[in-house]
């Protein structure tokens, strides 16, 4: 559980010299305490490349109506489908923010090859 003005932070890894990288996505359910409920997921997507020379790192964030699943389909909208519902940037460190109905959501995500995200 994340409290409101609450930050989270995430490593994600590449394997040095291995034709591998790290990829995904995540979601937080938003509590709506006027519904006593929530209505609303968070979703992180992240991705770092295997080949940092070819490929680039991207993540984005955004907000979704319940029932959205946390699975490849939402990843792929995220990473490849238009910004409707969520921001999506290269990493560079800077900061997107994606501003919901009730909630504000921030992210950034470091260059490299051992990438750090923030979440608050």
């Amino acid at each position: 559980m994340v409290g409101p003005c609450s930050a989270v932070s995430a490593l994600f890894k590449k394997t040095t010299g291995a034709a591998t990288g790290a990829v995904g996505v995540f979601t937080y359910d938003l509590f709506n305490a006027d519904l006593n409920d929530y209505s609303h997921i968070m979703a992180v997507m992240f991705s770092v490349p295997y080949d940092r020379n070819l490929y680039s790192n991207w993540f984005a964030v955004g907000i979704f109506d319940r029932g959205n699943n946390c699975d490849y389909n939402l990843y792929d909208i995220m990473y490849n489908g238009c910004e409707n519902n969520f921001v999506r940037a290269k990493a560079d460190g800077s900061c997107i923010s994606y501003e919901g109905d009730y909630v504000v959501v921030s992210a950034s995500m470091s260059d490299s090859s051992e990438a750090t995200l923030r979440c608050g």
